[in-house]
């Protein structure tokens, strides 16, 4: 029987597929909704009166509350940040493995290459500085 119902599915074209979901994902949505709406009227009920005076609600008032904040936070449906943290652990843990050899490197060309570098930024700083500073002279001879 569970076979007959996966071949009817899997014939089923991607479109009629994207609606099926579509209605059972809004209707689980509003289930969801209409639940933590209880919730949301119970807690709103117990606190909000005895601590701000505020009123009571009702229970569509506390629905209405409840998918309020679920608007202004999010829904967070597809949970891609996991996989994308969990993707960018990965890839950081190999990129780490290449770093063992940074201690041999920095020892043989490292420590050289930085002082080149520097050596090559401190001219043309000084070069800049110079040229700022004529400028600045020019400037004040006029």
């Amino acid at each position: 029987m569970d076979n007959i119902k996966k071949e009817k599915f899997d014939s089923m074209p991607k479109w009629l597929k994207i609606i099926v979901f579509t209605v059972i994902g809004l209707v689980v949505a509003l289930i969801f909704g209409f639940v933590f709406g209880v919730f949301v009227m119970l807690l709103w009920n117990y606190i909000m009166p005895q601590i701000f005076q505020l009123p009571y609600i009702s229970y569509l008032q506390g629905v209405a509350i409840f998918l309020f904040f679920k608007i202004l936070i999010g829904f967070n449906l597809n949970h891609q940040d996991k996989k994308i943290k969990h993707d960018r652990i990965i890839k950081d843990r190999n990129n780490l493995k290449k770093y063992r050899y940074y201690d041999e490197w920095w020892n043989k060309e490292g420590k050289q290459s930085l002082s080149n570098f520097a050596e090559i930024k401190s001219k043309s700083s000084a070069i800049e500085d110079k040229t700022i500073t004529e400028e600045k002279r020019d400037d004040n001879k006029i």
